[in-house]
């Protein structure tokens, strides 16, 4: 594990930072344990990082950016209240998740069919995730 990843000063409440590392991490579909993994450190860091209890080191937030996928502004921006569209996607973007690899691939296909023929314009459509 890597040492000094942080500051340990005790912060009153989760800044946007702490928050967006959570919110981004669970939009990723990732778990606080694999995070870690991915950045080194332990499960119990990125608990604290989430809360507000660490501030991350500047050495982990280019990390942080390149595993989340997220660009500064992305990560530190001040959190505000998702859209009706953003939630209708997060709730279809869970639906779809909870269906099969097969069942994944066939919406796969057919959006990437409906792209071709310019029925919808789609900047990426995800392959379809593994089953657990």
């Amino acid at each position: 594990m890597h040492t000094g990843e942080s500051t340990q000063e005790p912060v009153q409440q989760p800044s946007a930072l702490a928050v967006n590392i959570h919110r981004i991490r669970k939009a990723r579909g990732l778990t606080q344990k694999e995070l870690a993994q991915r950045l080194e450190v332990t499960a119990t860091h990125i608990n604290r990082l989430e809360a507000g209890a660490y501030a991350p080191s500047a050495a982990l937030i280019p990390r942080l950016m390149r595993i989340l996928e997220v660009t500064a502004d992305e990560l530190f921006r001040e959190p505000r209240e998702p859209t009706s569209s953003e939630l209708e996607l997060d709730e279809l973007v869970r639906r779809v998740r909870a269906l099969s690899v097969e069942q994944q691939a066939s919406i796969t296909m057919h959006l990437n069919l409906m792209k071709h023929r310019g029925f919808v314009r789609l900047n990426f459509v995800p392959e379809p995730t593994e089953e657990p």
